[in-house]
């Protein structure tokens, strides 16, 4: 890249999106922050790997066409947008049919055609993993009462995959925590667990389709079971 297309690519705003439309939270980047030092346009996946086709937008008065492996690509109009120009050149990628290069054109001799490696660099799986099965334990939506000496645990099946669900109770005592009981339920979606002594208590529910494999789990999620005050008398505070 030479001085005089840097000047023009610097000026030229670039996005890489999902979709033609574009996300109302994009950054305004310029088409050579996308460019690194070994002259290759980086072409980012967006969080969800599971999508492969992408659109790099590009929008410049000072652009006069992009192929990309030799093929023209479109131009679309995009009036009144606060970060686009009246026109977009829309160039298609995909991460199961990458393509090799893109070749930017500069309209009236500016500067001299420019050609650019692609360089596709995919999300990492386990962030969005992370996210969605984030998403799916929240749907357990665990709540639980107690009474003198027992705790009634209640919850939601996450799906219609759901065959088993388990519930670990677990005693804390001196700032550690022992289990004491697995319960299993497959029909049921609340747990009554009596005989309880006074003290502090963690739970977690787990949640299992036929075979045996994992759906989702809560954190552990903290009770106590105190001695009830019989005395009738009231502490004043003066």
């Amino acid at each position: 890249m030479d001085k005089y297309q840097k000047f023009i690519l610097d000026r030229t705003i670039c996005f890489i999106s999902a979709n033609k439309e574009l996300d109302s939270n994009a950054k305004k980047n310029s088409v050579t922050s996308f460019v690194n030092e070994n002259g290759e346009f980086l072409v980012k996946q967006v969080e969800n790997y599971n999508i492969k086709k992408h659109f790099i937008l590009f929008s410049g008065v000072k652009l006069a066409s992009i192929e990309i492996d030799g093929s023209a690509c479109e131009v679309i109009d995009t009036p009144k947008h606060g970060l686009l120009d009246e026109k977009t050149i829309v160039v298609p990628v995909d991460f199961d049919k990458q393509a090799k290069q893109i070749k930017v054109s500069f309209p009236d001799g500016l500067a001299e055609p420019l050609a650019l490696k692609l360089c596709f660099v995919e999300t990492n799986h386990s962030i969005y993993d992370s996210k969605v099965q984030a998403e799916i334990n929240q749907k357990i939506c665990p709540e639980h009462k107690t009474g003198t000496d027992l705790v009634n645990i209640y919850w939601n099946l996450v799906s219609d995959k759901v065959e088993t669900t388990q519930i670990n109770l677990y005693f804390v005592s001196n700032n550690s925590e022992r289990l004491i009981s697995k319960f299993k339920e497959s029909e049921a979606i609340f747990k009554s667990v009596t005989g309880l002594a006074f003290g502090t208590y963690r739970y977690e529910v787990i949640e299992f389709d036929k075979n045996g494999k994992e759906l989702a789990r809560t954190q552990k999620i903290e009770f106590r079971l105190t001695a009830p005050n019989y005395s009738g008398k009231h502490t004043v505070i003066i």
